[in-house]
């Protein structure tokens, strides 16, 4: 759990903050004190969230695409009017297809990318826009197991997110010398609403794939927070440039 004295009279900037490992940080970064814009395109999935979070005007709601660069200057501008330094970024936002090469479509491929990778970027971009003046401040991406191991039916995941820990990388020594530090988290499956969205998938099947892992219990999305915390906050001042796996041991596809 972040300490007060990490976030309190900050502002973090949070995307997929409807979706589970985004909410989960966002009720974090409140509890640390920090205030949060909360950005996601589910504008009725945000609200519903508020209601959880319950934290009041500490949390700023702005519905938009991570892919389209207005929709997120609109996000940090609204950072920008809290008066609060910002201190954080966690990019958790993307989105995950199933789906053949050879029956992935042009608009497919696109749109996997462009949330995926080109949203990551957007708000990196702007994150550290923002962030080089202060020369503070720590980013956390989302990049994925499968970004590393591959997996049938799931290329333009992958491939997304691959691109995510490769930018990350280059974003960390970038920023680097301006004091600010960028890390990726690369969840395995995780409890969420994700594994049970694809085509075909049981709850039987899901839950199968979920006892598998080899530390014997399901990941959450508190789990992933928590790393993101970690990596947000100054107690990982030291760690940059790293794509840190949370899996419990599950490497396999």
């Amino acid at each position: 759990m972040a300490e007060r004295a990490d976030w309190d009279g900050t502002v973090a900037v949070v995307t997929g903050a409807a979706g589970g490992i985004g909410r989960a940080t966002v009720a974090a970064l409140l509890a640390g004190g920090a205030g949060v814009v909360a950005f996601d395109a589910v504008a009725d999935g945000l609200e519903a969230a508020r209601a959880a979070w319950n934290a009041g005007p500490r949390v700023q709601l702005v519905t938009g695409d991570v892919g389209e660069a207005s929709d997120v200057a609109a996000a940090f501008a609204a950072a920008e009017r809290t008066e609060r330094p910002l201190a954080a970024l966690a990019a958790c936002a993307g989105i995950y297809r199933q789906t053949p090469v050879k029956d992935t479509t042009d608009e497919e491929w696109r749109q996997v990318l462009r949330v995926n990778l080109r949203g990551i970027f957007l708000c990196c971009r702007a994150a550290a826009r923002a962030m080089v003046p202060r020369r503070a401040g720590a980013i956390v991406t989302m990049a994925s197991g499968l970004g590393f191991s591959g997996a049938r039916d799931r290329a333009a995941y992958g491939a997304s997110k691959a691109g995510v820990a490769a930018f990350t990388k280059s974003l960390a020594l970038e920023l680097a010398p301006h004091g600010i530090r960028a890390n990726a988290v690369a969840p395995g499956t995780l409890d969420t609403a994700m594994p049970r969205a694809l085509p075909g998938r049981s709850e039987a099947d899901v839950q199968q794939a979920l006892r598998r892992n080899p530390l014997g219990r399901v990941g959450s999305p508190d789990d992933a927070a928590d790393l993101i915390l970690f990596l947000l906050s100054p107690r990982s001042s030291h760690i940059t440039g790293q794509v840190v796996h949370i899996n419990g041991g599950d490497f396999r596809p």
